[in-house]
């Protein structure tokens, strides 16, 4: 009766990587993570120590989502209300030889994003390959709530193949980086 929406920005998994919770920090040993080929030998126990920092991150936030999942099934809301999980960016974590985000690389543009909406989906689990860009989510969340876009608002809709389980057809998401003035 009061559809209401909530967006939760968190800052993690991000640098500073060695500042999760003591309990979440404990999770992993860094001598014992798998680095991307990528990583120059140089920098691999660098970077498994980033590593470390950076799933320690993740858990918590994965604890943290847990918490809301259990407060949304309490408030009796769980499955009319679209869950949207994703990242503005990802980390090198020293692939290539260098940390954090704004490269055009794989490891730092591609994000996963999980949708959950047990109304429109039920329990199924599907794997979209194709990218969904930052302009796309705004039509895509309407469209899934049945709400009309207005004709000004950018980025496509991708909730007709969202619902019918088909591929979406997209091919390029925008990349878009900061040019330094000198």
């Amino acid at each position: 009766e009061h559809p209401f929406v909530l967006m939760l920005s968190y800052g993690p998994p991000h640098d500073p990587y060695f500042s999760a919770p003591k309990e979440f920090q404990d999770m992993y040993d860094a001598s014992t993570l798998e680095v991307r080929p990528n990583v120059p030998v140089a920098l691999q126990d660098s970077a498994r120590r980033v590593m470390a920092g950076y799933y320690a991150h993740a858990s918590a936030i994965d604890f943290a989502i847990g918490n809301l999942l259990e407060a949304l099934d309490k408030a009796g809301v769980a499955d009319n209300t679209i869950l949207v999980f994703t990242s503005e960016h990802g980390d090198m974590l020293m692939s290539k030889g260098v940390l954090k985000k704004q490269r055009p690389y794989d490891e730092s543009i591609k994000v996963p994003m999980l949708i959950r909406y047990p109304a429109r989906f039920g329990a199924k689990i599907r794997r979209v390959i194709d990218q969904i860009g930052t302009p796309d989510l705004l039509p895509t969340l309407l469209g899934l709530s049945v709400i009309a876009a207005a004709e000004c608002l950018e980025g496509k809709a991708f909730s007709s193949e969202l619902l019918a389980g088909n591929d979406l057809g997209n091919e390029a998401a925008l990349i878009m980086l900061p040019v330094p003035f000198h």
